[in-house]
């Protein structure tokens, strides 16, 4: 798909439409802004900085937010295969220590919300009945001993 000849054709194309015409995945979000002024000016857009900055900036941060799903869906994938391979049963996935959950889900660099995000969903995707509030405490006590281990390695290299 490319982006239309005509101002009209582009103002009718989806946010998602949009973001698969332009080529962030080779040149990156950074240059959102300059490859949306081209193509304004190339169909006789408003080429204003205003203009082209909001453009640029809806545009990447669909691509950002699509990035962020596509990742979470594929660790979730990851980790339900782990899951499998250590014969962890989703139904007592609760009862497992948070040791090896932590190693399973290995949140690393991964911040809060992108690792809470990730855990719901694992769960939802196993069909796992937990409440909320049970939800939360076991990823807060896995998300911490992954952080606590994280350390941990990085004292052992510092020495």
């Amino acid at each position: 798909m490319k982006l239309p000849a005509n101002k009209a054709d582009y103002m009718r194309m989806s946010m998602a439409e949009k973001v698969f015409c332009y080529p962030f995945d080779a040149k990156g979000i950074e240059s959102a802004f300059e490859m949306v002024r081209a193509y304004f000016e190339k169909i006789d857009m408003d080429t204003g900085f205003h203009s082209v900055y909001e453009e640029a900036k809806l545009l990447s941060d669909y691509y950002e937010k699509q990035k962020v799903e596509e990742f979470i869906g594929e660790r979730a994938e990851r980790v339900i295969e782990t899951m499998k391979l250590l014969g962890i049963d989703a139904g007592r996935m609760a009862e497992c220590s948070i040791d090896v959950l932590s190693e399973v889900f290995s949140f690393g660099d991964m911040e809060y919300f992108a690792g809470i995000k990730l855990f719901n969903r694992v769960i939802d995707r196993l069909e796992i009945n937990m409440e909320q509030q049970k939800r939360y405490e076991v990823f807060d006590r896995i998300y911490t001993e992954s952080m606590q281990e994280k350390k941990d390695e990085q004292d052992r290299c510092r020495r």
